[in-house]
C-alpha cells in the first residue's frame, strides 16, 4: 500500500508540474478562447454573407396598385377624358396619367383597346410590369366600349 501512495505521490511531481513553475500560467486557455472567437467572427460572417443575398427588395406591388387603381378612377369619373377615349384619342389620357405619377418615380404606358382584346404594352423586358385596366362603356350619345389599359414599372 505504501508502494502505491508513493507511486501516486512520485508521479504528481513528475508529470503534474504547476503551471506557474513553467512560465505559461493561463496561455494556453487564453489562445483556445481567440481560436474559439476568431471561429465564431467566421462563421457569422459567412452566414451574415449567405443571408444578405437572400434579402429581397421591399415589395412595391401593393402601393403600385393602389396609385394605378386611384388614377384610372379618376379617369372614369372624369366626362372630358371618357369621351376621348371612346373617341380613340388617348394624347390627353396619356398626359393626365403623365402628370398624376409625376410625384413617383414611375413610368407608365397607356394602351386602348377592344374589351375582348388584351391590349398591347410597350413595356420593358426586364422590369416587373403592374398592369390594371378599366372599361369605358358608353357616354351620353355613343356606345361604343374601350378598354383602357395602365400598365407601371420603377424606374
Amino acid at each position: 500500500m505504501k508502494l502505491i501512495m508513493n507511486n501516486k505521490k512520485n508521479f504528481k511531481e513528475k508529470f503534474l508540474v504547476p503551471q506557474k513553475l513553467l512560465g505559461f500560467q493561463g496561455k494556453k486557455g487564453i489562445l483556445q478562447i481567440l481560436e474559439a472567437a476568431f471561429a465564431v467572427i467566421i462563421l457569422i460572417g459567412f452566414t451574415m454573407l449567405v443571408f444578405s443575398k437572400q434579402i429581397q427588395k421591399p415589395d412595391l406591388s401593393e402601393s403600385i396598385y393602389k396609385i394605378q387603381h386611384q388614377v384610372l378612377r379618376e379617369i372614369s369619373d372624369n366626362y372630358t377624358l371618357r369621351n376621348n377615349i371612346i373617341q380613340g384619342r388617348s394624347i390627353e389620357t396619356n398626359n393626365f396619367v403623365k402628370t398624376r405619377l409625376s410625384a413617383f418615380s414611375l413610368n407608365f404606358s397607356v394602351s386602348v383597346c377592344n374589351p375582348e382584346e388584351s391590349c398591347p404594352c410597350a413595356c420593358p423586358g426586364d422590369r416587373d410590369v403592374y398592369a390594371d385596366d378599366i372599361i369605358i362603356s358608353t357616354n351620353l350619345s355613343d356606345y361604343s366600349p374601350k378598354k383602357l389599359s395602365l400598365f407601371i414599372w420603377a424606374r
